[in-house]
């Protein structure tokens, strides 16, 4: 399949998953692994005016779409955005902070096109540059069994990719939202995406759809990207960070994924996500030393403590997310006056 056609019927669709910082990079690299010809539309939630400035001008040049809102968007919405203004066959979704391998849209296209898959995910690494050898996800499983989703497995997570066997093309119903095609077709089954689950769950919500509805959902590991997970934070990402993050929309998201599957929000994967919500909200201050004195180690031992966690939580996020409370209000108060 000739690059050219690849392009022709694919759309890109890049959206803000939990900084800025990195958007322009990430940008950049994302527009120099892809092929000539493809729709190009680009979601920018809130980001500071230099970044916004620079990305609607790479945008531009590109001939995308660039579509701004000025607040910190939930990644769904920021989807839903996008998926309005794309046109082709085939919709890459990619989060703002990736750095691809040459090849990576055309290796999502052809497993496409060759095993006629519906949905399409690729090897994604984690670090934080894109020479790291770290596995972050190659495919995975996720079910849901006697009212709880007990198996989330994220098939050879944290691995080193030479100490694995060679990975193969291989159906899994388990693929996550830095990095996805999907067909159209798919989103007409299923609708757009579910603008309440505003931080976790969203990729689990979705694959289980699109499973439901019988889709075939496959892993491509010839196509590969990075999310820099571990890029530091500037002082602007950190409140971007922390509402994202926030423990409303973890606690609220969680809630209403266990209560659309009809599964205990208490148990298995909902309960561990909950907890791992937290020290997600937390990174930031263990990456800057924070947090990395023995009483910050002790402080987020408890929030991985069921019994402790939601305390250890609850104070965290009041005594140390100060920051995320500017974009909170920021929000708040552009929904009001859209209205």
């Amino acid at each position: 399949m000739s690059n050219s056609t690849t392009a022709e019927r694919t759309s890109l669709a890049i959206v803000p998953r939990e900084r800025w910082s990195l958007s322009v990079r990430s940008l950049k690299a994302v527009l120099d692994a892809a092929p000539d010809g493809v729709e190009l539309v680009y979601v920018d939630g809130g980001s500071p005016d230099v970044i916004r400035a620079e990305l609607e001008e790479i945008v531009t040049a590109f001939g995308g779409v660039f579509i701004r809102r000025d607040y910190v968007l939930v990644p769904n919405e920021a989807r839903n955005l996008a998926l309005a203004r794309c046109t082709r066959d085939y919709i890459v979704m990619a989060d703002n902070d990736i750095i691809p391998k040459p090849g990576w849209l055309e290796a999502l296209v052809d497993c496409a096109d060759e095993t006629g898959a519906d949905v399409v995910g690729p090897l994604i690494m984690q670090g934080a540059n894109e020479n790291s050898t770290i596995v972050h996800i190659a495919g995975g499983h996720i079910e849901i069994r006697d009212g709880r989703l007990e198996m989330n497995e994220h098939h050879h997570h944290w691995d080193r990719l030479d100490q694995i066997p060679q990975q193969s093309r291989c159906e899994s119903n388990q693929l996550e939202f830095h990095s996805i095609l999907m067909r159209r077709s798919v989103l007409d089954d299923i609708g757009p995406f579910d603008e309440e689950i505003k931080s976790m769950a969203d990729h689990e919500d979705f694959v289980l759809l699109a499973s439901q509805a019988g889709h075939k959902l496959w892993f491509e590991p010839d196509s590969v990207i990075t999310y820099l997970q571990f890029a530091p934070l500037t002082v602007d990402d950190r409140r971007f960070w922390q509402f994202r993050w926030c423990e409303d929309w973890n606690t609220s998201s969680l809630d209403h994924f266990a209560q659309k599957w009809d599964i205990r929000a208490d148990v298995g994967w909902p309960a561990e996500a909950r907890r791992w919500s937290g020290q997600q909200r937390m990174w930031w201050y263990h990456r800057q030393g924070r947090l990395m004195t023995f009483a910050g180690k002790v402080f987020r031992n408890l929030a991985m403590i069921p019994v402790t966690s939601v305390a250890a939580r609850v104070v965290e996020e009041r005594v140390f997310c100060r920051q995320g409370r500017f974009e909170r209000k920021r929000r708040a108060e552009a929904l009001v006056t859209a209205r």
